[in-house]
């Protein structure tokens, strides 16, 4: 499935997406602890800024009825995918605990992204969460969220 969109609707639809998801995160940033809202937030405004740059190029620019086209398959979308299961990784980091979520992910995208060779996966598996938990808990003492499961 394809959909024809004109060049400047596109770019005034994009430039939008991306301000009103730099305004939530930014809201959304304002509860973390310690300052910890000043770099999100600086992004965040840059974001806005430079969308705004975009919409204003966009309606200066004259171009001739230029159309884009979006196709609509598993492939293209890819990494939208890909960014759904970070965010729901993130969290499921607090509710199952951060070795089972990261654990699920590691497999998840694995497959996502068309690994499906279950040996490979099971040796970096195998390989990477002891190297992450003696990481993690023993040299950094880092405290990782503990959910349900560890």
């Amino acid at each position: 499935m394809k959909i024809n969109l004109p060049l400047k609707i596109a770019t005034y639809l994009t430039s939008l997406l991306f301000i009103c998801l730099s305004v939530y995160f930014g809201v959304e940033s304002l509860n973390f602890p310690a300052g910890g809202e000043l770099f999100p937030i600086f992004l965040f405004g840059c974001i806005i800024l430079l969308s705004c740059f975009l919409t204003i190029e966009a309606f200066l620019k004259k171009t001739s009825h230029v159309s884009v086209s979006i196709k609509i398959d598993f492939f293209t979308w890819k990494p939208l995918f890909v960014s759904i299961a970070v965010i729901i990784h993130v969290i499921f980091i607090f509710i199952l605990g951060y070795f089972t979520s990261s654990f699920l992910f590691l497999i998840g995208c694995s497959i996502l992204i068309g690994l499906r060779d279950a040996r490979a996966i099971g040796i970096t598996a195998i390989v990477l969460f002891p190297l992450m938990y003696a990481f993690f808990e023993g040299f950094l003492r880092a405290g990782l969220p503990k959910g349900i499961l560890f």
